[in-house]
């Protein structure tokens, strides 16, 4: 097996509180992987999310980890995806989620890359996606429905249709968000510090 070949990598700063986030997007033998670590400061306190999804070639997420440590709490989320989209979630199947192709991070503009990767929309294009959402920093996960419109080859526009919220962003040439008004401005790479992206530890 080789090892994973980078494609890409960003480094964000959160613009309502103090926080960052970091990933990698890799090519693997098995498809694409994206992995990140964010740090950010919820009401309760300063917190530390490490994340990890493996994909398919067609950009559909096989397994989701993620680690979050707030204070001296942890909490640990691991999801597989089989080819048919059954969700089994901690051990738990999750029949709600039958049928969804697409996860997300309420709290990291990462996990736009996979779903605009799979969904590979045409400037002008827009698609409906039914999204399982990991919302921080309960690890609570969410049914909910997103749109997104490709506006020109690298600006978009998403839609949470669950809440209301709009937003317009751009991405790089691997569809790594650049610029995200008002929510995150991304660190230029020399400015970027601190260890890179790695898996969480798989809990049996």
């Amino acid at each position: 097996m080789s090892p994973p070949r980078v494609l890409g990598r960003a480094g964000w700063r959160y613009l309502r509180h103090p926080g960052t986030d970091r990933a990698t997007l890799s090519a693997t033998d098995d498809g694409f992987r994206l992995a990140g670590i964010a740090r950010l400061r919820f009401p309760d306190g300063a917190t530390q999310i490490r994340y990890a999804f493996a994909c398919d070639p067609e950009w559909r997420p096989q397994t989701a980890q993620v680690d979050l440590r707030q204070g001296r709490e942890k909490r640990f989320l691991h999801a597989e995806i089989s080819p048919d989209r059954k969700w089994t979630i901690d051990s738990f199947r999750h029949p709600e989620l039958r049928g969804f192709t697409d996860i997300d991070l309420s709290a990291s503009p990462s996990t736009n890359t996979l779903a605009l990767r799979r969904l590979a929309l045409p400037v002008g294009g827009s698609a409906e996606i039914d999204v399982a959402w990991i919302v921080f920093p309960d690890l609570e996960i969410r049914a909910v429905r997103q749109r997104y419109h490709r506006v020109s080859e690298r600006h978009y526009r998403y839609e949470g249709l669950h809440n209301g919220f709009v937003a317009e962003f751009d991405v790089d040439e691997v569809g790594l968000v650049t610029d995200y008004p008002d929510f995150w401005e991304q660190i230029p790479p020399s400015r970027r510090r601190g260890a890179r992206p790695r898996s969480p530890r798989r809990r049996s």
